[in-house]
């Protein structure tokens, strides 16, 4: 009996590209939710009887009939020129992302907030980017590593520097003590 869902995951070493495909297999609890939710909404929209209800309503229908239709697998094509997500990204209507290796500050795990899913995300700038929903951290890290291995030069920076204390992570002194104000 699975209560949490597995991911198969699959990795293809080509000569200038790694490939990793992932494939969701939910436990019974998250069938369950599911269902239920699809249900609640139903429910909701049935008795309140209101043009937003219905609207709420159609729209966490269509969120749940896209990621079904999107399916449970998820493909990401690594070079040392991009990564290309494709497949199921958590997302109601984007099945294909493409981010140059470039950009890409850092790889990592993220658990994911409000109402995100957790998985592999890149760090690009300022934002955080899901290639990977889904995955476990050890998965994430394993897939981190691989990246890594092969392909040096991609988000290599494991210890992304703090936007706080600037790139060598130690705190900025500013100088403004008593004795430097003379």
């Amino acid at each position: 009996m699975r209560l949490r869902g597995q991911n198969e995951i699959t990795t293809v070493d080509l000569p200038e590209e790694l490939e990793f495909r992932v494939l969701r297999r939910p436990g019974w609890v998250e069938t369950a939710l599911e269902i239920g939710s699809l249900i609640a909404i139903c429910g909701i929209a049935w008795k309140w009887q209101n043009l937003w209800a219905w609207i709420a309503g159609g729209a966490g229908i269509l969120a749940l009939v896209a990621s079904w239709l999107q399916g449970r697998e998820t493909q990401l094509s690594v070079t040392k020129r991009e990564l290309i997500a494709t497949g199921n990204l958590g997302r109601l209507v984007r099945t294909k992302l493409t981010v140059d290796a470039a950009d890409v500050k850092s790889l990592e795990y993220f658990a994911g907030d409000e109402g995100d899913l957790g998985g592999l995300f890149v760090i690009k700038g300022w934002t955080r980017i899901c290639l990977l929903p889904g995955l476990s951290e050890t998965e994430a890290n394993r897939i981190v590593g691989a990246i890594i291995a092969k392909f040096p030069e991609i988000g290599g920076d494991s210890e992304p520097h703090s936007l706080l204390y600037g790139e060598r992570s130690d705190p900025v002194t500013l100088g403004l003590s008593a004795k430097s104000h003379r």
